[in-house]
């Protein structure tokens, strides 16, 4: 009976332990800490997902699992004339530390080209094609979405 009594205290102290070091020594990255500023940066980005819209801007994407590059090629309905190079980003959803962020440029025969550095894992991933005008944006599962299409609506 002793040994109960001093078991259950002891199992609760011995969890707090536990958990007081898992909250002082992770980080979960989740957390924003300026929410205003976060607010303003939204309508900025649906300036720019509506600017794509309104331009008719579609980008097909095919990534070769073997070699790691990364080709799009890019169209729109309207008289918009695409940059040289624009940046891309492979963002993982929960994970801010795996996210990866590329420059695209502009091939001999007006397809966009980049090379991804390390393979990305297997899962959820936000890719990203941008611009300071517009970007696309589509939530991809990799590797079975290796060729897939972006366009505003995604």
């Amino acid at each position: 009976m002793v040994w109960l009594v001093i078991a259950i205290p002891l199992s609760a102290v011995i969890v707090g332990s536990i958990m007081f070091t898992l909250a002082v020594t992770t980080f979960d990255g989740l957390v924003e800490d300026d929410y205003y500023k976060k607010g303003k940066e939204i309508n900025q980005l649906l300036v720019r997902d509506e600017f794509a819209l309104n331009n008719g801007i579609i980008a097909q994407v095919s990534i070769d699992e073997q070699t790691g590059i990364i080709v799009a090629d890019l169209s729109n309905t309207g008289d918009y004339a695409f940059p040289k190079q624009m940046g891309l980003s492979l963002l993982h959803p929960t994970q801010a530390k795996q996210d990866v962020k590329l420059l695209l440029s502009q091939g001999p025969d007006g397809r966009y080209y980049t090379e991804l550095l390390q393979p990305l894992r297997d899962g959820r991933w936000y890719f990203r094609v941008s611009e300071p005008n517009w970007r696309l944006q589509k939530l991809i599962h990799w590797p079975e979405d290796a060729a897939f299409t972006l366009n505003s609506d995604s």
